[in-house]
């Protein structure tokens, strides 16, 4: 349940990526060539927002996109029978308003111990947002990443390709691994990490750069 300790320590700069961003088509294509690699994906589909992390060489290490649920439809609603709040509200017992609802998707990275560095600064960052609970697809070793350090993942649905709209993505073998849709609490995620020692590690690195006025837009 820990980061490899040397990766951890190495430094980690984190970009915001609006859809106007300069080096926003440098992260779709790092997201693009990932899931061609890993699902023989062709995906075109990405979210409003991005983020990335980068090695000290400046080489891309991982990325994700973000939307809130405020902002419109969720990619991942398509799957749901219902708006993603009232799948929520089963398991906070009181409904969320969707402004406090975060779809993160896109998710892309070099290696599973980059995947639990940005976990870790995106729990951060929504959480100082206020955010209340992030929405995601998975596939079973993303949601292990999750459980890895600590996470529970409520899973609301599973993840069908014949439930998306005909679109621009075609992906690959991504779906012969059965995603499911699934949820993870903003502040108890980020309450249960600031308490661990992976957090104590990973989050110094993180936190200035994720800060809203701080993050760089590239």
């Amino acid at each position: 349940m820990s980061i490899n300790p040397p990766l951890a320590r190495q430094p980690v700069s984190l970009s915001l990526h609006t859809q106007l961003a300069p080096q926003r088509r440098r992260v779709e294509q790092f997201i693009h060539g990932r899931f061609a690699q890993v699902h023989g994906a062709d995906v075109h589909d990405f979210l409003p927002t991005l983020v990335s992390s980068s090695n000290t060489e400046g080489e891309l290490t991982a990325a994700a996109g973000f939307k809130l649920a405020s902002e419109g439809p969720l990619f991942l609603e398509a799957y749901l029978d219902q708006p993603v709040e009232s799948c929520l509200a089963a398991f906070g017992h009181i409904q969320p308003e969707r402004e406090k609802v975060v779809e993160v998707g896109n998710l892309a990275t070099a290696s599973p111990g980059r995947t639990r560095q940005l976990i870790i600064a995106l729990a951060a960052w929504f959480d100082r947002r206020q955010l209340e609970w992030a929405v995601l697809t998975l596939t079973p070793t993303l949601i292990n990443s999750f459980r890895r350090l600590g996470l529970e993942v409520h899973v609301l649905a599973p993840a069908l390709l014949e439930c998306l709209p005909v679109g621009l993505s075609d992906w690959g073998q991504y779906y012969a691994l059965r995603p499911q849709v699934v949820a993870v609490s903003v502040p108890e995620s980020a309450r249960l990490l600031r308490q661990t020692s992976v957090a104590a590690v990973a989050l110094p690195a993180t936190q200035s750069a994720l800060h809203p006025g701080v993050a760089s837009h590239g």
